[in-house]
């Protein structure tokens, strides 16, 4: 069982949040629900009512989008077997190496769920801005809104080869240790 620290947490609610407010966004774009959640926000009652439970809503999105995430990415791959380096770093019972390899997970953990939840928080953004800024009085506005979520659609490029950086440390680090 995974022992549940800050890092582990923090990962999962950062993750969580960007695809709760994704939804949000693209179901903005059927329905400009804007003006309610806005009218809502202002009493403070509301706010404190909906604070926690949109926390643990939020973790529990990104504990699924890090499960999945991960899952499928290395249903297809041998080569990378955290399981077995789980228990060789355990079996060393050096703390510090224990926690540099955590931590080095945790960040691979990140990376790989970031992916599929920033291109999504691209693809909700365009959606958002084509449907509710309308042409005319918006079209800047509509402009700069778009070429956000294009620019963040990219910048799953940089997270992917982040991820894969970070993969291979974890595989030198781990095959320093074992020498």
């Amino acid at each position: 069982m995974e022992k549940i620290s800050l890092d582990i947490f923090t990962l999962k609610l950062a993750i969580g949040t960007i695809w709760f407010v994704s939804i949000f966004m693209f179901t903005c774009g059927f329905y400009n629900i804007y003006p309610f959640v806005e009218e809502l926000s202002k009493s403070s009652t509301w706010g404190i009512v909906v604070t926690i439970p949109t926390l643990i809503f939020s973790y529990c999105l990104g504990a699924i989008a890090v499960y999945l995430s991960n899952n499928l990415k290395y249903k297809s791959k041998k080569s990378f077997n955290s399981i077995d380096d789980f228990l060789f770093v355990a079996g060393l019972e050096n703390e510090f190496i224990t926690k540099r390899h955590e931590a080095m997970r945790n960040q691979h953990e990140f990376f790989t769920a970031c992916i599929p939840t920033v291109i999504f928080l691209g693809i909700s953004v365009i959606w958002a801005s084509i449907r509710i800024l309308k042409s005319g009085v918006f079209e800047g506005e509509k402009l700069v809104a778009i070429g956000l979520g294009v620019l963040t659609i990219i910048s799953s490029i940089i997270l992917f080869k982040m991820g894969k950086n970070q993969r291979n440390e974890i595989e030198y680090f781990m095959k320093e240790l074992k020498k």
